[in-house]
């Protein structure tokens, strides 16, 4: 393999694990929604360990945290008081915008199925 082939190989890889990471990341509230509504509870913590385990791709808390404040700010999800780290469950209004999301498979281009199959 000549050195051309071999940086365009490498320049295409990593094309793709960007691409990837993109198309995650522009999900992830949709994605915290969805986990949050399926386990009822869950803590930031939790969120990030799913995302790896289910896409390969590490997120800081700091990419995460800013996600749940503007989910909770907008009304989707809230806090559940009195614990000991902070655990998150969807509103009515979350609630209705994920099955609202889920139930238009067909209107979104099959998105929705494709992430309730890789989370679960």
């Amino acid at each position: 393999m000549r050195l051309r082939e071999a940086y365009v190989i490498q320049s295409n890889d990593n094309f793709l694990e960007e691409t990837r990471r993109r198309i995650v990341k522009a999900y992830l509230p949709t994605i915290i929604m969805m986990r949050i509504n399926e386990a009822t509870i869950t803590s930031v913590n939790d969120i990030i360990s799913l995302i790896r385990k289910s896409y390969s791709i590490q997120f800081s808390p700091g990419t995460i945290y800013p996600i749940f404040y503007k989910l909770e700010k907008n009304g989707r999800i809230k806090k559940i008081p009195n614990q000991a780290k902070k655990i998150y469950v969807l509103t009515g209004i979350g609630k209705s915008m994920i099955e609202n999301f889920l139930a238009r498979t067909d209107y979104f281009y099959g998105i929705p199925s494709k992430l309730n199959e890789i989370i679960k």
